[in-house]
């Protein structure tokens, strides 16, 4: 066939392909998007937790129902989880759009830190506990991976952006139906169908993807009102770290999307404000400046003193801790019935972590599964900048600052060493510079794309 009859001809159906992948993308989008949210409703949520009342139960009912779940889990997620780990097969061997290009200096640190994990329930105290949530984390890995192939990463913003929305409104309605009222102020706190420290980090991240979503998802002001939203929730749930790791996030996020030769005005900038926010505080009077800090306590002045009873536990947990600091006790091998009674007698409240995801690492995988941790969490997020720098893809910026609020809010929780949505959404953009790293062809269409917005 001549070439003059080809051409029109190739240009047409170029045109076909293109219009079916820009119905398509959304569409898988949608999808994506309705995936995660039955696979963490199932794995993470609880509607009990409505109107916090879970507060109500007995101590010994919360331990008894921990080790419950921790012995015998759940069918309906397990079996979630493996129908991730099939998709992330299926997405890693089917979707092309993304070249492989490895970060070595990244993958390195993640495979030792994944070999010493497996490698933990040889020595670990609850070898079949162990075992089971190697699997665990084994399929979610691989899920992950899968959409951090199938996802640009503008999709990656897009469907946190969804995923977190849909979770708060429905813990948000859940909350109200059973009672709560977050106008009421005093012991209420927000957690809908997490505990309060758990959706602070959702509302988190919400703020953090409005921050940075492209301007096409709706109108401008619909991500201004979920931004604001998210700051207000923070605020219910009274959770500090939760505030603080948001703050912190949102700021360097900000810092990293202005322009190079702007970067450093910016940085000064909020250096002098903070400093005017010091000088302002001690030239107020007793009475304001003691108002200030009732503010910053979100209202929780209890053991305000020792971090709400985190140094009493701390304390307790370094002697176990320096019984085996090489190694730890292993994955998930740390927290036995016996412990957690332990704990219950001597700090007089029952829990199961040490409220300090660095902590909580030493203590499963001594501290060379932290320096392994630290290296893959800190090369990880020094791609994510060269990333961004190269392709200014909002996705590689959010990315970056969900891996900053989880550094943050590591300092006081142990939420970002759970298997959970929001540590799951910043893996699944750390091994998006780890398997695919964008090369210098990427940047062209996302400079496009910041023209655009701009205009």
């Amino acid at each position: 066939m001549p070439e003059a009859l080809l051409e029109p001809l190739q240009e047409r159906l170029s045109d076909e392909a293109l219009e079916r992948a820009s119905t398509s993308r959304p569409l898988r989008v949608a999808a994506i998007a309705l995936m995660l949210l039955g696979l963490f409703w199932v794995v993470e949520h609880d509607p009990s937790f409505a109107n916090s009342q879970h507060y109500a139960t007995h101590e010994d009912d919360v331990r008894d129902k921990f080790i419950q779940q921790m012995e015998q889990g759940s069918a309906l997620r397990q079996a979630s989880l493996v129908g991730f780990a099939l998709f992330g097969l299926m997405a890693l061997g089917l979707c092309d759009s993304k070249p492989w290009n490895i970060k070595w200096r990244v993958l390195v640190p993640l495979v030792c830190l994944l070999a010493i994990c497996f490698a933990s329930a040889f020595w670990s105290g609850q070898f079949l506990v162990t075992a089971k949530r190697l699997v665990v984390l084994g399929c979610l890995i691989t899920g992950c991976a899968g959409l951090a192939r199938a996802l640009r990463p503008e999709e990656y913003v897009t469907v946190a952006l969804l995923t977190l929305a849909a979770f708060i409104g429905i813990g948000l309605v859940l909350d109200l139906a059973a009672g709560g009222r977050i106008w009421s102020g005093g012991d209420y706190r927000f957690g809908g169908t997490l505990h309060p420290n758990a959706q602070a980090n959702y509302c988190g991240l919400m703020c953090l993807a409005a921050a940075v979503h492209p301007v096409g998802f709706g109108k401008r002001w619909v991500l201004r009102l979920l931004f604001l939203a998210g700051i207000a929730l923070i605020v219910v749930t009274q959770s500090r770290t939760g505030l603080m790791a948001m703050v912190v996030a949102t700021i360097v996020t900000w810092t990293i999307r202005i322009r190079p030769g702007m970067r450093w005005a910016g940085v000064f900038g909020i250096i002098a404000a903070a400093m005017f926010l010091m000088v302002a505080y001690y030239a107020a009077s007793d009475g304001l400046r003691n108002s200030v800090v009732d503010a910053a306590l979100l209202g929780r002045q209890e053991q305000s003193s020792s971090l709400t009873g985190r140094l009493p536990l701390w304390e307790e947990l370094m002697k176990d801790a320096a019984q085996r600091p090489i190694v730890g006790y292993g994955y998930e091998g740390f927290w036995t019935e016996d412990r957690i009674a332990g704990i219950l007698k001597s700090q007089n409240w029952t829990l199961q972590n040490a409220h300090n995801s660095y902590f909580e690492i030493v203590l499963q995988l001594g501290f060379v599964g932290l320096f392994f941790a630290m290296w893959f969490l800190l090369s990880g997020a020094g791609a994510l900048l060269a990333a961004n720098a190269i392709t200014r893809n909002p996705g590689y910026a959010f990315a970056f600052g969900a891996v900053v609020f989880g550094l943050a809010n590591s300092t006081m929780e142990s939420l970002f060493v759970r298997i959970r949505y929001c540590p799951t959404l910043a893996f699944i953009g750390l091994l998006m510079v780890t398997l695919f790293f964008p090369t210098e062809d990427d940047s062209s269409d996302d400079e496009d794309d910041d023209e655009e917005e701009e205009a």
